[in-house]
């Protein structure tokens, strides 16, 4: 149902998951999965079983691929040594990032003077007073 809806509507669809069903995370494009604040995958969910097995954690025939991601990566599930192996494999395969260019603000930014800023924090703490005395 997402899927067909953000087609149609030519958005993108963002959603933190926890454990997803098979059948949920079959419906997934890309997925991005993290441990220890570094990202132990991120591309096709269809491809995540094939990339875990290239890295040697081939997925069981009958596994949640949702699930077992999590065993692999989660410190609490397996040892710390290996977790942190899964992530140096991502680090190590992983595509290079594509930064677009710095551009030029359209505008300058512009800096209020002393006088602009005196009577900017005047009125915001009027403001604080008349709504808290």
């Amino acid at each position: 149902f997402l899927q067909l809806t953000a087609r149609q509507a030519n958005v993108p669809i963002l959603c933190t998951v926890h454990q997803p069903s098979a059948a949920v995370f079959a419906g997934f494009g890309d997925v991005l999965i993290m441990s220890l604040g570094r990202v132990a995958y991120f591309g096709p969910a269809a491809q995540l079983s094939s990339y875990l097995g290239s890295i040697g954690k081939p997925l069981p025939p009958t596994a949640n691929p949702a699930e077992y991601a999590l065993d692999c990566i989660n410190p609490d599930f397996s040892d710390n040594d290996s977790v942190l192996a899964l992530l140096d494999a991502w680090r190590a395969r992983a595509p290079p990032l594509k930064q677009p260019p710095p551009s030029p603000l359209a505008f300058p930014a512009r800096r209020a003077g002393a006088r602009a800023q005196f009577w900017i924090l005047l009125r915001r703490h009027a403001t604080l007073t008349k709504r808290e005395p």
